[in-house]
């Protein structure tokens, strides 16, 4: 069996050419073809399978593409098949120059291959006006019809033909990169706004242009900025007028006066930046800000606004209505700040007034008024003065810590303990005075306590908590009245005092109060209890106890009752002396 080939070739030159017109090419091949037997006449009619491969040669060769249909109606041997129908024909089937089709009839290949080719009108690649859009993948290569051509360029334009992106080369082999602002109510042509030039050296450089449109009033494009190896240049009314050069190390080198913001400087070898900044002292600077004044000669404000530096040699690094009018004076920042005496410091806060010589003010409202005194004044809305010189004042509503950042009255100073926390001169101040001073807790239970006979451990009678601030000793006593009744046996009570609940007797620290033998075990005896201990204590909060248990010795029917018990601590600071027996 053999294929008729010419039915097969038209039908090829007919799909290329619909493919061309299409806004994209579909990946199918539509073919005809005839199957003869060997004599020559056609096949049965009949369903058949047919193969189809795709080769890059006539024999051999490398397998670019496959399918196989099955059940293809065949009449008078006359078949008719669209290739791509199970498996899809994509473009890296055709990537190269030559393709051969093999067909195969019921497993048998039938020879030779036939060999794909192109029609007239696809050779016509020279140009794709009138072209619709289209995705294109992998690299694309343009190139102007004469590299070296003076001019030659790759445009982009808009809907009305108005450049808005070149690609020029000069017979030299630079090439620049363009972007255009595009024809618009703004302007009658398209202007460059950015060159990117690559040199035939391989140096580039980067410029910006200030459009020709009806706002600029300019007739073409003016350079503005160029950044290129040697620098950055900014130009003025011309690309020939440079005005400022940053160079690559660093240098600014200015070929004009350089002004920032409207500022006037009447002051000779001065440096004004900002807003409406005045430098009228000679060698003065203000670095920033709005509305600030330098009229003392060395004087320096950082910024800020409304700000004075009067005196020679006076700073003000910032904030807002502050005025250093003392030579030498300074005013780090805050608001309505005065630093009027020489040498005189405002480290901030607000209303602060340094008018004193080498005087310090600083929070709220301080005025230090004498040389020398130092005045610190808390966010309270009323002036704190100092009332002579060399005074040292403060006004701390939370109180002033040392050591602490809790302090718990005007002043606290926590350190070390002992005699040397704090020194002062004899008789500077009063034993009331100091601040470990004595200190008292107590309790007492008003209801009768009953003791449980036979209990194994101590009973709470009574509770009392102290907290000392520093070392010292806590005298702790205790005491009640027992109630016994009910035999005529032993009848009595050990008590104590201790840290710890429901614990057992503690040598020697406990006591025992009571008798028996009583004649009448109805009648009530009472007696007296008391006990004392003495702890030694660093700083913290401490609970201590009166404990009692009822005799193991008592007799059978005998009650205990502990009446009004009582506990009471002292504190006393190791300051007033020392003891033998603690704990």
């Amino acid at each position: 069996m053999h294929l008729v080939k010419l039915l097969a070739f038209t039908v090829l030159i007919m799909l290329v050419i619909s493919s061309i017109s299409m806004s994209s090419t579909p990946q199918l091949i539509n073919y005809q073809g005839r199957l003869l037997d060997e004599a020559g006449l056609p096949v049965p009619d009949g369903n058949y399978n047919i193969s189809f491969k795709i080769y890059d040669a006539l024999t051999g060769g490398i397998q670019k593409w496959a399918e196989t249909q099955s059940g293809v109606p065949v009449t008078d041997g006359l078949f008719s098949i669209v290739m791509g129908s199970s498996e899809p024909l994509s473009d890296t089937v055709f990537d190269g120059e030559d393709r051969y089709l093999e067909i195969s009839f019921d497993g048998q290949a039938l020879s030779p291959r036939i060999q794909f080719t192109s029609v007239g009108y696809a050779h016509r690649i020279s140009t794709v006006d009138g072209a619709s859009a289209g995705k294109l993948s992998g690299t694309l290569v343009l190139s102007p019809t004469d590299y070296l051509g003076e001019g030659n360029a790759i445009t982009i334009v808009n809907e009305n033909d108005a450049p808005v992106l070149a690609v020029t080369i000069d017979p030299l082999g630079s090439s620049t990169l363009s972007f255009y602002d595009p024809a618009d109510s703004k302007a009658a042509t398209s202007t460059k706004i950015m060159d990117l030039a690559v040199n035939q050296d391989g140096m580039g450089s980067l410029s910006f242009y200030e459009p020709a449109d009806s706002k600029s009033g300019l007739a073409f494009e003016t350079k503005k900025v160029e950044m290129r190896k040697d620098g950055l240049f900014m130009f003025g009314a011309s690309e020939f007028d440079t005005s400022l050069i940053v160079a690559p190390n660093g240098d600014i080198i200015g070929l004009g006066q350089i002004t920032m913001g409207q500022n006037s400087s009447s002051g000779t070898e001065t440096s004004v930046l900002g807003f409406n900044n005045s430098a009228s002292g000679d060698s003065s600077t203000i670095g920033g800000g709005s509305f600030n004044q330098t009229f003392g000669v060395i004087s320096v404000i950082a910024g800020g606004h409304a700000n004075t530096a009067g005196g020679i040699g006076s700073t003000i690094s910032g904030g807002s209505a502050n005025n250093a009018g003392g030579n030498y004076s300074t005013i780090s920042g805050g608001f309505n700040n005065t630093a009027p005496g020489d040498f005189s410091i405002v480290p901030g806060g607000s209303d602060n007034d340094a008018t004193g010589f080498y005087s310090y003010a600083a929070g709220h409202r301080a005025k230090a008024f004498h040389d020398g005194s130092f005045v610190w004044a808390d966010h309270t809305d009323d002036d704190f003065g100092s009332t002579g010189a060399d005074q040292f004042i403060i006004r701390a509503g939370g109180g002033v810590g040392i050591g602490t950042n809790n302090p718990t009255g005007i002043l606290d100073v926590a350190g070390y303990s002992g005699d040397g926390s704090v020194n002062l001169p004899d008789s500077a101040v009063s034993s009331p005075e100091i601040l470990d001073e004595p200190g008292i807790s107590g309790e007492i239970t008003p209801a009768d306590i009953v003791l449980t006979q036979g209990a194994t451990s101590m009973a709470d009678m009574a509770t009392t908590t102290i907290t000392i601030p520093a070392d010292g000793y806590i005298m702790v006593s205790a005491g009640a009245t027992m109630e016994a009744t009910g035999t005529s046996k032993a009848n009595q009570v050990f008590i104590q005092i201790d840290e710890t609940s429901g614990g057992s007797t503690i040598n020697p620290y406990y006591v025992i109060t009571g008798s028996g033998d009583h004649d009448t075990p109805s009648s009530k005896h009472y007696f007296s209890i008391s006990t004392e201990r003495i702890y030694l204590k660093s700083a913290g909060t401490y609970e201590f106890r009166l404990e009692a248990i009822a005799s193991p010795d008592n007799g059978n029917g005998a009650e205990t009752r502990i009446q009004r018990p009582r506990i009471t601590a002292v504190y006393f600071p190791t300051a007033y002396g020392s003891v033998s027996a603690s704990n």
